[in-house]
């Protein structure tokens, strides 16, 4: 947009692009002038300040040159083109881009080259506004500048020409005055020097030398201001221009406003003066010789600056400045805009007689073909200019075509970008944010924050493990392997059927039945925590619009820790189980080995008991018995008696004194027989004993065996549960490791797109600068050719003119006449379009010039025959000044005399006057 006051320096993003480039260099230039030639406390004023200082108000100057030559070439081109075709058929000129704003083109154009005397709020000010009035004219407006939905809200509307022309449209003049005033700011400044030389600017690590062209820029601002000024002057003139000789004052002075001072003559002060200052100022900062104003000697190249070089923009200064004076000269002599006077009639005809055979055209027919040959080369040079034209908006389309195609694929990116980043929290979005206020696209800054990063902001009364990073089984093999090696159980086995193999084989099956292979290892494992990757969002930061995989990522292996901790529990839980049934087994195997203990000591008492009573029995049998010796007697009581009382005592020791003293007492006399007997049952009946005592105790061990091995069968029935826990908890572990690759393989796909979409921004942003460089060159020549249409429509206006005296002079009707071309005139002075051609044939339909000559012909063709025009009468006389006036002779070379001659010349040499303007007949 204008300036309007200096604005913030910051290389934001959003900053920058909501900033228009008039506004950041007028605020460069100007703070650079306050801290240096402009400073009140300490000015400072080097070569490099003053150059640095031209180059900013040159490319400034530029800026509002673009704008005034747009401003411009909209003035020079009064039709309406409604497509991008080559030529002139998508052109209509019955129509103005403002025609709800301004009366008609004339009109138009004006505001266009001087703005209205309507000021309009910022940014457009004295330009034409947005014409979006619901008329014929918002039609005629939105086709010829091309509007788009620029705001992508699915309407064409003032807010999409806002944005396209931030400014408004037109106002020629004005832009050229901001472009060369910055050049007259820094003359003006008492601490600034202009000095005219090129510079060094480095370009991929070569120091090159440049010249900006400084003086050659102001002296083209001046000759574009110029042109402007000298079309404002003429078309403010022929605007109040009437054929009324009593109205030809009218608009001479601005009696509507006059602290506007929009008249004729005012224009005439202010763009005349204007274009002398230019001028002078122009040959000023030029050197007349290079070799004065630079070190170089023999200058060349950009070294040769001198006024030679801009003699072709100087000279249109000063070749503006005469058109100025002459339309102001004409304007005081009363001539019509056209250059004619009311009563100017061209008679530079052809003979339209040969003899008395009719060969040629009438006068009129003479002057309208010349008109049509005018009109012709003036659609020529139209067609061109459109041409030109129609690219500049093939250019725009293929640029807007660009943009649409960038911002689908930008929706495109930030769908897919959001759908892996997710969208911020709302809390992040807005003014000195991590985000500009209105965003929508990615969390591309903060995608890593979550509601809850860890399992206790899930599980309320959950308290987090201290070890956040691995997970580590305990050892339990070595406690249920021990058992095999308990002296006990061994023990309780060998007593049994089966022994150490029975007691292997059921320590083995149980072994063997669960996953533990080596019982000295310990398995650790890295927890992949949400908590390592994720961050917990403030809670003033909202809520998330819109959730990416990312996150989903992050809240999946929030899940499963949630659910890795059910299982680790659970496992913990079976831990505990298995660690209770394997200490009541040791309990149980301590109790048996007690309970065998007491067993052992209360059988041996019990035994030792009985064996004495035995052998004390025994002993005083066989006492009465008589044996051969005595010596042999003793012997068997000795060898009856138990030699040891316990667990390990010999029972069989009786059966072996009872053999002994049998042996003894066999030689004895057979009374003794009942004896023996007696002694011999109260023997067998202690073994007896002995013996189902020791059963007994066998079935009791049976029983512990069944119970040791149920309570093992329990244990391994227990441990059957723990592979799948332990494969669980492995799952979960597994599954955060996957959902960990899926974090980063997300992350890896949105940074990824991110490159994809600056790859892809970047070689638009190529195509859209090659379209712009094509756009200035094309508006350079659609320009100049508008240009040069204007001076062919002005030589096609002058000879419709021509063609309407012409018609007058040969028609001779009373101004009363419908027939009469005298509304005509005026028409034609403030025509501003060639209207419709077809087949180079001017026609009816669309106004312009075109609509008139074909009404003045048709006219025409139909009032000869009525006159008598097309049937002339043929003469041939000669008329003689010599013979018929002065009565003199013929000369000498027709038949004459020497002394004929000598008078004609007398004659001719006695009415010389020394000044004709003393004449009457010759002074107005």
């Amino acid at each position: 947009g204008p300036f309007a006051g200096k604005v913030a320096l910051n290389s934001d993003k959003n900053v920058i692009e909501n900033t228009g480039l008039i506004e950041l260099y007028e605020t460069v230039l100007q703070r650079a002038k306050e801290l240096s030639i402009d400073n009140s406390s300490n000015p400072v004023s080097t070569d490099g300040i003053n150059q640095a200082l031209l180059l900013a108000a040159t490319r400034l100057s530029t800026l509002y040159e673009l704008l005034a030559q747009e401003a411009y070439s909209d003035a020079q081109d009064p039709t309406i083109t409604v497509g991008d075709d080559d030529g002139l058929d998508g052109v209509a000129s019955f129509t103005h881009a403002f025609q709800n704003f301004e009366p008609d083109l004339l009109h138009e154009e004006l505001s266009l080259l001087r703005g209205t005397d309507f000021r309009k709020s910022y940014p457009v000010y004295n330009r034409m506004f947005w014409n979006y009035a619901k008329g014929l004219g918002e039609a005629a407006y939105n086709v010829n500048y091309n509007i788009y939905d620029a705001n992508t809200d699915g309407f064409i509307n003032e807010d999409d020409a806002r944005i396209l022309f931030p400014q408004g449209h037109g106002d020629a003049w004005g832009h050229f005055v901001n472009a060369i005033d910055k050049h007259y700011d820094l003359l003006q400044a008492t601490n600034f020097s202009w000095r005219s030389r090129s510079e060094l600017y480095s370009l991929m690590q070569n120091v090159l030398e440049v010249d900006y062209l400084d003086e050659k820029s102001f002296a083209k601002l001046a000759a574009g201001r110029a042109r402007a000024g000298r079309d404002i002057v003429r078309g403010t003139y022929r605007l109040k221009y009437t054929q009324n000789p009593d109205g030809q004052w009218q608009g001479y002075t601005d009696s509507a406003d006059p602290a506007r001072a929009w008249g004729v003559s005012e224009w005439g002060h202010r763009a005349g003066q204007a274009a002398y200052f230019d001028w002078a100022v122009a040959n000023a900062l030029l050197p007349e010789d290079a070799s004065g104003a630079t070190p170089v000697p023999n200058p060349e190249g950009l070294d040769k600056i001198e006024r030679s070089g801009a003699i072709d923009e100087i000279g249109e200064i000063a070749a503006a400045f005469h058109e100025i004076q002459v339309a102001m000269d004409e304007a005081d002599g009363g001539v019509n805009p056209l250059g004619f006077d009311s009563d100017a009639i061209t008679f530079d005809i052809d003979p339209f007689y040969d003899h008395e055979s009719w060969e040629g055209q009438l006068h009129f027919e003479q002057i309208y073909e010349r008109a049509v040959a005018a009109g012709e080369n003036a659609l020529a040079t139209l067609d061109f200019a459109a041409q030109a034209d129609n690219k500049l908006r093939r250019i725009s389309d293929d640029t807007d075509e660009l943009l649409h195609e960038a911002m689908r694929q930008d929706l495109d990116y930030r769908n897919r970008l959001i759908e892996i980043f997710g969208r911020p929290y709302s809390g992040t979005i807005g003014f000195g944010k991590a985000f500009p206020e209105g965003y929508e696209g990615p969390d591309n800054l903060l995608f890593a924050y979550l509601d809850r990063t860890k399992v206790e902001q899930v599980i309320p009364d959950g308290t987090g493990s201290e070890d956040t990073t691995t997970l580590e089984f305990n050892e339990i093999k070595n406690t249920v392997i021990g058992l095999a090696s308990n002296k006990d159980l061994v023990d309780i086995y060998k007593s049994t059927s089966g022994g150490s193999t029975q007691l292997s084989t059921a320590v083995q099956t149980f072994i063997l039945g669960n996953s533990y292979e080596d019982p000295t290892a310990t398995f650790t494992m890295p927890i992949a925590r949400a908590s390592d990757y994720g961050y917990k969002a403030p809670d003033d930061w909202g809520q998330r619009t819109s959730y990416g995989r990312i996150q989903r990522a992050l809240e999946e292996m929030l899940r499963e820790e949630v659910a890795l901790k059910g299982d680790i529990d659970t496992y913990v839980a079976f831990l505990g189980d298995y660690e209770t049934l394997v200490l009541r087994l040791r309990n149980q195997i301590e109790l048996i080995d007690d309970k065998e203990g007491l067993d052992d000591a209360i059988t041996g008492v019990r035994a030792g008991i009985n064996s004495t009573v035995v052998a004390v029995q025994t002993g005083i049998g066989i006492a009465k018995i008589i044996g051969n010796t005595a010596e042999g007697v003793a012997e068997a009581i000795a060898e009856a008696f138990p030699t040891s009382v316990g667990f390990s005592n010999d029972v069989t020791s009786i059966g072996r004194g009872i053999a002994l003293a049998s042996a003894v007492g066999f030689g004895t006399a057979t009374d003794t027989a009942n004896d023996i007997a007696e002694i011999g049952i109260r023997i067998a009946e202690l073994v007896r004993d002995e013996v189902i005592a020791r059963l007994e105790r066998d079935g009791a061990r049976v029983d512990y065996v069944s119970e040791v091995e149920g309570m093992m069968a329990e244990i391994e029935l227990l441990s059957g549960a723990e592979a799948p826990m332990r494969a669980a908890i492995g799952e979960r572990l597994q599954n955060l490791e996957i959902l960990r690759q899926e974090y980063f393989t997300a992350q890896a796909e949105g940074f990824r797109l991110l490159r994809e979409r600056e790859a892809f921004n970047k070689s638009l942003a190529a195509m859209v600068q090659k379209n712009r460089y094509q756009d200035m060159v094309l508006r350079l020549s659609r320009n100049e050719a508008m240009g040069k249409y204007q001076t062919a429509f002005n030589h096609a206006a002058r000879y419709t003119w021509l063609t309407a005296k012409a018609y007058d002079f040969e028609t001779s009707l009373d101004p009363g006449h419908s027939a009469a071309p005298g509304p005509v005139y005026d028409q034609i002075v403030k025509e501003r379009q060639l209207g419709l051609w077809s087949d180079g044939v001017p026609a009816a339909g669309q106004g312009g010039l075109a609509e008139i000559l074909n009404h003045l012909n048709g006219n025409f063709q139909v009032l000869k025959g009525q006159l008598g025009i097309n049937n002339p009468q043929f003469a041939a006389e000669k008329i003689s000044l010599r013979g018929e006036l002065f009565r003199i002779g013929p000369p000498l070379d027709d038949g004459g005399t020497a002394a004929s001659d000598d008078r004609w010349k007398d004659a001719l040499k006695a009415r010389i006057v020394p000044d004709l303007n003393k004449l009457p007949e010759f002074v107005r």
